[in-house]
């Protein structure tokens, strides 16, 4: 089964993510980028979900840094809350493999996680897409 890491300090979703999920992947969470490392390192997800709640940059950029450190061809899916031209071309910068807005829907949600096992699956190369520009 395909390894699904979800970073997301919310309870909430994160138990709606493992019912929606738990009969598809194989789900791991972190709710900080600080135990990102040893989870990455422990588990080898195969992508990454990273819900960015207060469009934090240098929370962003430690994401990205971790991940690379630790599995650097990994695929990570960003979701904002606010389309800020900062943050999603931050994200763009740091190698996101798809960028989800708030608010979508989950077929948005559904078609980038596929695109991203494909990617995984097929080892193509990719640049990163928005929401808004289709998978």
């Amino acid at each position: 089964m395909q390894k699904l890491l979800i970073i997301d300090n919310e309870e909430f979703d994160r138990e709606i993510a493992r019912k929606l999920f738990k009969d598809t992947y194989n789900l791991s969470f972190c709710t900080s980028a600080f135990d990102l490392g040893r989870i990455v390192s422990e588990i080898k997800p195969d992508i990454t979900l990273y819900e960015m709640r207060k469009n934090d940059i240098k929370d962003l950029s430690l994401v990205f840094s971790t991940i690379e450190e630790h599995s650097p061809h990994m695929p990570i899916i960003v979701v904002i809350s606010e389309n800020t031209l900062e943050i999603e071309t931050q994200a763009r910068i740091l190698g996101a493999y798809y960028i989800l807005i708030r608010p979508f829907n989950l077929k948005e949600l559904w078609d980038a996680l596929e695109s991203a096992f494909g990617y995984v699956k097929h080892g193509h190369t990719h640049a990163a897409t928005t929401a808004m520009e289709g998978l």
